[in-house]
């Protein structure tokens, strides 16, 4: 490991705090990569990075952005506010632009604190969200061509304690919906709500219950979660720095990988880059690590940022773009492809 390492690019965002942000290709008028982002006070924002410039501007309300998640085969951006409202934008070839095509509200439900949404599903004309609630995860599908809406599938995960966080186990057909969700109590469970085309059905006649679930915190907080389907793993984050890998088995059997001790109080997001060979912890005290997912070796230490690490995204090439609380956005191309 060098003992300092510097961003390739940092750009100052001004006003703007990015607390989310997410890579999507475009192909019209040129084939270029986007990075959108979130902020603290709702907006989602639009960046040129060759030109460190925000190209758009779009304003949900005045809560913070918790996620941005590309719908990669309809070329648009679902962004999800701490005041549970959702806004679609979608690429217009034409006129080289997002265009805001949908914002929803939803009512009723008690948000979480600072708990983002995941889409466990997605097909060029719908796409299938989580939407966390107290203790339970109501599930929704957004039509995405005309007639765009929202729709409740009177789908509901009911979770062991409040749900803290929740991300999807593979998004690539409406056949096999699945989804994991971290609570307060230190648990991940695993949800199959479709598998081959057929809906699992709720055992008391309202609510899906996990088919699996591991205690991997030990009744701390699970603060942050990611999954890799290549290589089947996922990791956690809970309180006092401890970071846990594990591993979907056959048979939807949850297991315990390893376990990562890190001096950083919390985390506010992790990732495991889609080759499953890098993974990296947002921590709240600044510092970006670097780990090997598989072996759990500690590989780099980031100390760029002066506050703490908010949201993180991957390019195509491998190269990871940070964002922080400080006001900055950095691209690194450390261990890039």
């Amino acid at each position: 490991m060098s003992d300092q390492l510097y961003p390739e690019v940092v750009i100052r965002t001004g006003s703007h705090v990015v607390t989310a942000m997410c890579h999507i290709s475009v192909s019209q008028p040129i084939s270029k990569q986007l990075l959108i982002t979130g902020t603290d006070d709702g907006k989602v924002l639009c960046w040129d990075l060759s030109a460190q410039l925000i190209r758009q501007s779009f304003s949900i309300d005045s809560t913070m952005v918790l996620s941005t998640i590309p719908l990669v085969q309809s070329c648009r951006v679902l962004a999800y506010t701490r005041g549970q409202k959702v806004m679609i934008l979608e690429w217009c070839d034409r006129s080289g632009q997002f265009q805001s095509t949908l914002t929803h509200q939803f009512e009723g439900n008690v948000c979480p604190t600072f708990c983002s949404t995941a889409c466990i599903s997605e097909c060029p004309d719908r796409c299938y969200i989580c939407v966390p609630a107290d203790n339970e995860v109501n599930v929704y599908s957004v039509q995405l061509t005309p007639p765009v809406g929202v729709v409740n599938t009177s789908i509901t995960l009911k979770a062991g304690a409040m749900v803290t966080c929740v991300t999807s186990i593979s998004t690539n057909s409406e056949q096999n919906m699945s989804a994991m969700i971290g609570d307060e109590a230190g648990n991940i469970s695993l949800y199959y709500i479709y598998n081959n085309g057929v809906q699992t059905k709720p055992h008391d006649g309202r609510y899906l219950h996990p088919i699996s679930s591991l205690n991997i915190h030990h009744k701390e907080p699970v603060l942050a979660i990611d999954y890799n389907s290549t290589s089947r793993l996922g990791v956690t984050a809970g309180g006092s720095g401890l970071i846990s890998i594990w591993k979907l088995k056959e048979q939807f059997k949850l297991s315990k990988h390893l376990d990562i001790k890190t001096p950083s109080k919390g985390f506010n997001a992790v990732r495991i880059r889609p080759d499953s060979k890098l993974l990296i912890l947002c921590s709240w005290d600044g510092v970006v690590r670097l780990y090997s997912p598989k072996q759990g070796k500690l590989l780099a230490l980031l100390d760029f940022h002066r506050q703490s690490v908010n949201a993180i995204s991957f390019n195509n090439g491998g190269e990871f773009v940070t964002s922080s609380k400080d006001n900055t956005i950095c691209v690194w191309s450390l261990y890039a492809k």
